[in-house]
């Protein structure tokens, strides 16, 4: 579906609970990266930092009790090819003191930051070709299903 900017960070931070069926969530803050973040991509491309919390349980078919995990997702929003790039981390509460976990996050955000600093898309042939790619296997399915 179309997702408007002011939108888009909620619409995948949602879709990646959904997918590790978390049990609650939450967005901490929201944030536009600038030029200096990452300086390997167009000023005029949208781009976004996103933190948040999700408590889920670790692995499908486990006994293992739910745990809160700090989530960090950057986005790129490559409009030309209709395309949205996402980068996460996910940093798991292992049972470390509030403080020591705090400082574990920061430590994870900064190795993400220094990440995003050197992304870069080297050429954007690669989702046009996805996008064949994807087309192409859609229509070979559909001609087998007949």
């Amino acid at each position: 579906p179309e997702v408007v900017d002011s939108e888009v960070g909620k619409y995948y931070f949602d879709d990646l609970a959904d997918c590790n069926e978390a049990l609650e969530k939450e967005i901490k803050a929201t944030a536009t990266l600038s030029v200096t973040q990452m300086p390997q991509i167009d000023a005029s491309i949208p781009k976004l930092l996103l933190e948040g919390r999700q408590k889920i349980v670790p692995g499908k078919f486990t006994e293992k009790p739910a745990e809160d995990v700090h989530i960090l997702l950057a986005l790129v929003r490559l409009k030309s090819v209709e395309s949205d790039v996402l980068l996460s981390l996910s940093i798991p509460f292992k049972g470390e003191t509030p403080e020591a976990y705090m400082h574990k996050v920061e430590k994870y955000k900064g190795i993400f930051m220094k990440a995003l600093h050197s992304f870069r898309v080297i050429s954007l042939e690669v989702f046009s070709q996805v996008m064949v790619a994807q087309i192409y296997s859609r229509h070979t399915i559909t001609r087998k299903l007949h």
